[in-house]
């Protein structure tokens, strides 16, 4: 799978957005400035695996105030591929950050924190 949503993806990402989800207790930010931390999983273009460090949610988009799609708990592994950069975040014990994962499963789609991804 690669960044493009099939069918039942584009759904649960859509009712996400008109639910305006909010779930709290994961990790999550507020805007700033400065520089993302390095980071090489996931970035290479091919289909990798990470595991969630903390509870951290999963977004529509690379923005704190995109749509929550789900929560990717700690310690649960999921498919990623690349990154982009966005909105500055805190999180994961990493102030400032900008650099989001596209991550997957069976279930869900979307953007998340790259700090909070081993």
């Amino acid at each position: 799978m690669g960044k493009y949503l099939g069918a039942r993806s584009v759904a649960a990402l859509a009712a996400a957005a008109l639910i305006g989800l909010m779930v709290p207790g994961v990790a999550d930010a507020a805007q700033g400035s400065a520089d993302s931390a390095s980071y090489t999983r996931c970035s290479s273009g091919g289909t990798e695996l990470a595991t969630a460090a903390e509870a951290v949610a999963v977004r529509t988009g690379p923005s704190v105030s995109a749509a929550v799609v789900t929560t990717a708990q700690k310690g649960t592994t999921w498919y990623c591929q690349g990154y982009a950069l966005g909105d500055r975040y805190n999180a994961c014990g990493v102030t400032q950050a900008n650099g989001w994962l596209y991550v997957w499963n069976n279930n869900y789609a979307g953007y998340s924190a790259m700090t909070c991804w081993n």
